[in-house]
């Protein structure tokens, strides 16, 4: 896939985020499905707040900004691009990524969504394209990423919790 199909199919994801939103209430948003795992909010803090970080690692590569004497990614990096997906399984996130994910409201949902769209909807395909391969940021599960990486990782992540949304619903009877 290249990085145009790769932007439009992002922003495809991002929009049934967006869409999603107009089907929880307020209160539904913020429950916990179960002990211990996270609240539509949370999900949307997540994937948004990261989203954002997946950015600017992007454009610090694109900049010339990597790291460029790095072995790229690890064996978890090369089975999720090989895949193009999550392998089955429940995942933990990185200790520096839990820490940041808060129980928002859906407010607060709709204008992170709004600044990753604005990000997105400005990326120039010709940087990201024309970035140098050997420039790269360590994502915390993955290994070194470049620019075009970061973009299809954004896809593979948006993807992996648009299905963790549907589990929540189902438990919450949503569907």
């Amino acid at each position: 896939m290249n990085v145009l199909e790769i932007i439009t199919q992002l922003k495809q994801a991002l929009q049934e985020y967006e869409s999603r939103l107009d089907h929880y209430s307020d209160e539904v948003f913020l429950l916990h499905p179960e002990p211990n795992a996270w609240s539509l909010g949370e999900v949307y803090s997540h994937i948004f707040v990261t989203g954002l970080m997946n950015l600017k690692a992007l454009e610090l590569c694109v900049e010339g900004h990597g790291a460029t004497d790095t072995d790229g990614l690890n064996e978890f990096g090369e089975k999720l691009f090989a895949l193009g997906h999550f392998p089955p399984g429940k995942y933990e996130s990185p200790e520096s990524v839990k820490s940041r994910v808060q129980n928002i409201h859906k407010s607060e949902a709709k204008e992170l969504i709004s600044k990753v769209n604005s990000r997105v909807s400005a990326l120039n395909i010709s940087d990201i394209l024309q970035s140098e391969e050997n420039q790269r940021i360590e994502h915390p599960r993955l290994g070194y990423l470049n620019a075009n990486q970061w973009i299809q990782f954004m896809l593979i992540h948006s993807n992996h919790h648009l299905e963790q949304l549907e589990r929540i619903e189902r438990k919450l009877s949503m569907c």
